[in-house]
């Protein structure tokens, strides 16, 4: 489901990050919530297509397994996006 919201009802914004530092919690921290946003979005509609299966009565429909695959592949393109928004460029040392 696309359109989720945070535990407290909403997408980390930079309101949070402001809320956040009352409450302990650090901008970086605030920062690095909202980069794996998508990503934790995903699994939580990993996570419901589960409980589809789960309260079908008999066997899951040809579209229940359709959309647990649909959420499967799209916590893989999101766990990819972030893998590769994390990484550092190669820049080899010229000796």
């Amino acid at each position: 489901m696309l359109g989720r919201s945070g535990p407290n009802g909403h997408r980390p914004t930079s309101q949070a990050v402001q809320r956040g530092q009352r409450t302990g919690t650090s901008e970086t921290q605030l920062a690095a919530i909202e980069a794996e946003w998508p990503l934790i979005e995903a699994e939580m509609d990993v996570v419901d297509a589960m409980a589809r299966h789960a309260r079908a009565d008999g066997e899951p429909t040809e579209l229940d397994w359709q959309a647990l695959r649909s959420a499967e592949r799209r916590v893989l393109t999101e766990a990819r996006k972030l893998a590769n928004a994390a990484r550092q460029p190669f820049t080899p040392e010229v000796a």
